[in-house]
């Protein structure tokens, strides 16, 4: 059967100037937290600028500490980088949230990221809040990094046009993509 979840995207500024992104998901609440902290998923699916995750170092814990590095191309490095907050498991993460970028000053590079993942009817939902923006400006290249961000890891998670509804649909097919064309 084929389930069309509802995708939300908004933007909150609030005197803290801050943003919220949230989207639905058709896989379990544990599935989406995993694909969210795990190495081998965020490999997958995460790739901010344009970049490649090199490695991830991540001790889930209040107070520990948690290190993204990627590559692009030409060989440049940089990394995210943070401290834990609040860590409840498949629930909620808290951690600050620090670019490190050549092309940018890291004062204004410094953020706390709120993560939340919630039970939805039929799969799961997750609602990010970043704060700590100097002006609403500020927060739109964030913003627009989150949503393809969240698109990607929907991909991810749900799959591409191969195994997905869109190829169900192709006429003379079955929807397992790996049944045979229907006649054959």
């Amino acid at each position: 059967m084929l389930v069309t979840l509802q995708t939300s995207n908004t933007m909150e500024t609030n005197q803290k100037n801050s943003l919220e992104v949230s989207k639905n998901f058709s896989v379990q609440r544990e599935r989406l937290f995993k694909a969210w902290t795990t190495e081998e998923d965020l490999k997958q699916w995460w790739k901010p600028l344009g970049s490649t995750l090199e490695e991830l170092r991540d001790d889930q814990k209040e107070g520990g500490t948690v290190r993204y590095r990627f590559s692009r191309s030409g060989g440049e490095e940089f990394v995210i980088e943070g401290t834990y907050q609040e860590v409840q498991p498949n629930e909620r993460l808290v951690y600050s949230w620090n670019w490190n970028l050549p092309e940018v000053n890291t004062d204004e590079s410094k953020y706390t990221l709120q993560v939340e993942f919630v039970d939805d009817e039929g799969g799961s939902s997750i609602r990010i809040t970043q704060s700590g923006f100097s002006s609403e400006e500020a927060s739109q290249p964030h913003l627009d990094g989150w949503n393809q961000g969240l698109d990607s890891l929907k991909k991810h998670l749900e799959g591409n046009s191969e195994g997905t509804a869109e190829a169900a649909e192709v006429p003379g097919y079955n929807e397992a993509p790996q049944q045979q064309k229907v006649g054959e």
